[in-house]
């Protein structure tokens, strides 16, 4: 019986999962709102360019799908 509950023990130690969050790159409707960021905006200024420009799946920038392919690559890396 104690053999049998540490093998147990091993296998569910092995059996672990891993949720990676992952951000997606720079979408065409975020390059007003990052620049207003980047001009020292409020917040509020931020948030309302953000909701004005907001797209249902927007497509990704040049920049965006950079950021797409290294992330996929990053990923790929990890154990």
């Amino acid at each position: 019986v104690g053999l049998l509950c540490m093998t147990s023990l091993r296998f569910m130690a092995v059996r672990q999962k891993r949720l990676h969050l992952v951000r997606h790159g720079q979408a065409l409707h975020n390059v007003r709102a990052e620049a207003l960021k980047d001009a020292g905006c409020s917040y509020k200024a931020f948030v309302d360019q953000m909701a004005a420009d907001d797209a249902f799946d927007a497509d990704l920038t040049e920049l965006g799908q950079q950021q797409a392919a290294k992330a996929g690559a990053q990923l790929k890396e990890l154990p």
